[in-house]
């Protein structure tokens, strides 16, 4: 019996020499497999039994995918063999056979349920009637409906719920897992009285004894602070803001406040201005501020400024009209020497060519030796020499060379007049002229030839020596030709 669609099964055929009926050794067989109707190729792989002749065939899944399998061997010079399987779905290794049956299914012979029998879901029921007595507790996990008849089966589950551990209610969202966990009617503690630790509390809460975490408290009205209790002993930094009237600080005493009066008294006091902007009043008015201003100034001043005193890296009225003046010139006109003239005159000599020397173009009158320069202008000079270049290095003149006609006819000479001798005795080169390729064809074609059952003999123009041959085969299958060599 043969598994279905299942890997690693074997089938086993015995290799016959279709000539004399013995046993076949070193077969390559092609196999052919037929499953339920539809033919492939097998893809399973042969294995001889070293060499007896006997084979086993290794199945691939593919090749069991199916309930009515055959398979057809057939290699050269053995006779062809035919194997047929029928498949199952069970696993004869397995309890059972692998088979699995619905709980209702009822099988002659296999009517009562063994002691050690765990029904995963479902009513326990028997030919005889619903279960009198649950003697193991783990038989009842996972069952959606368990039919106890018997009262001592109460004292088993009370037995399994109240006295089990609490490490094993761990199923999620259920009511032994909401024990263990304290969260009861809905997620929630409803009792008069709690002790202990809890996680959370929603309503109201009578009293509570013990120190309490206020996480986040929504009513922040109508609480009073004491002397004992409250704000009156606070020593750490406050975080927000106080209203009303503090009593004392301590390390701030009121010499601390006035000192810091005193110094904020030295500073002016800002009074938007008419523009927008801000001017300084009082002591340090407008009219003596140059007195105060002893540092750097950073940004813009707007305004006339009478004096400036000790301005520096800046020149001088004089000494800037000095360097200008210079840089003008003597005789300098603003009709011909600005830079804007400058520009007009260069403008208009650029798009007439005029008002600048132009070159004259280079001609063999003017002996100028041209050596290695490429002329692309439109007058093309005569070149009186060139380096490089002499009659030395001419070995011809160029009217002698060859003319396309010539040359032609001298190829169609070669091809129609001259005469080669036919190809000597050995191995054609697999690299060699293509006149000696042509030869070797013409004498293969011309020339007398023999062949037997095992060799091909090519003669010589004499048809006496055989001057190259060849090795001949044929298994019945394929016919093989082998490379030309020499003879005889």
């Amino acid at each position: 019996m043969f598994r279905k669609n299942v890997a690693g099964q074997f089938i086993h055929v015995q290799g016959v020499d279709a000539t004399t009926g013995g046993i076949k050794s070193a077969v390559t067989w092609t196999v052919r497999r037929c499953i339920d109707g539809t033919f492939a190729a097998a893809t399973g792989t042969a294995t001889e039994d070293g060499t007896t002749g006997w084979y086993k065939f290794a199945l691939s899944q593919a090749d069991t995918n199916g309930n009515n399998i055959g398979f057809n061997f057939t290699g050269t010079g053995a006779i062809p063999q035919t194997v047929n399987i029928v498949t199952t779905a069970c696993d004869p290794t397995s309890t059972a056979f692998g088979l699995s049956l619905a709980k209702t299914t009822n099988i002659t012979g296999f009517n009562d349920i063994a002691a050690t029998a765990i029904v995963s879901s479902g009513a326990i029921t028997t030919s005889g009637g619903a279960v009198s007595t649950v003697t193991n507790t783990t038989q009842l996990n996972g069952a959606a409906t368990v039919v106890l008849t018997d009262a001592s089966s109460d004292a088993v589950m009370a037995d399994a719920i109240w006295n089990a551990l609490t490490a094993s209610y761990g199923s999620v969202n259920t009511y032994g897992a909401l024990v263990e966990s304290g969260n009861v009617g809905g997620g929630n503690i409803v009792a008069a009285s709690v002790t202990g630790a809890v996680g959370s509390v929603t309503g109201s809460v009578g009293s509570v004894t013990g120190a309490v975490t206020v996480g986040t408290n929504n009513d922040k009205t109508g609480y009073s602070l004491t002397a004992t209790t409250g704000l009156g002993n606070q020593t750490a930094n406050i975080t927000g803001n106080l209203s009303g009237s503090v009593g004392s600080v301590t390390g701030l005493t009121a010499s601390d406040v006035g000192a810091i009066k005193t110094k904020t008294d030295f500073l002016p006091s800002a009074t938007a201005g008419a523009a927008g902007g801000v001017f300084i009043a009082g002591a340090n008015a407008a009219t003596s501020i140059t007195t105060a201003l002893t540092a750097n100034i950073v940004g813009n001043i707007t305004g006339t400024i009478d004096t400036v005193t000790t301005l520096t890296n800046a020149p001088t009225g004089m000494a800037l009209e000095a360097t200008l003046t210079a840089m003008k010139g003597a005789t300098f006109s603003g009709a011909t020497d600005s830079l804007e003239a400058i520009r007009d005159r260069g403008d208009a000599a650029w798009t007439t060519a005029t008002g600048f020397a132009t070159p004259t173009n280079i001609t063999a009158a003017t002996g100028v030796v041209l050596a290695g320069v490429t002329h692309t202008g439109a007058v093309i000079p005569t070149v009186s020499a060139v380096t490089g270049l002499t009659a030395s290095n001419l070995d011809a003149t160029v009217s002698s060379r060859a003319t396309p006609a010539q040359v032609n006819t001298e190829v169609l000479d070669v091809l129609t007049i001259d005469t080669f001798a036919e190809p000597a005795q050995g191995a054609p080169a697999a690299t060699t002229t293509l006149a000696n390729k042509i030869a070797y064809l013409f004498k293969f074609l011309r020339n007398k030839k023999e062949q037997t059952a095992t060799t091909l003999s090519i003669y010589d123009d004499a048809g006496t020596t055989v001057d190259h041959k060849a090795t001949i085969s044929d298994n019945g299958t394929t016919y093989t030709h082998g490379e030309i060599g020499t003879g005889p």
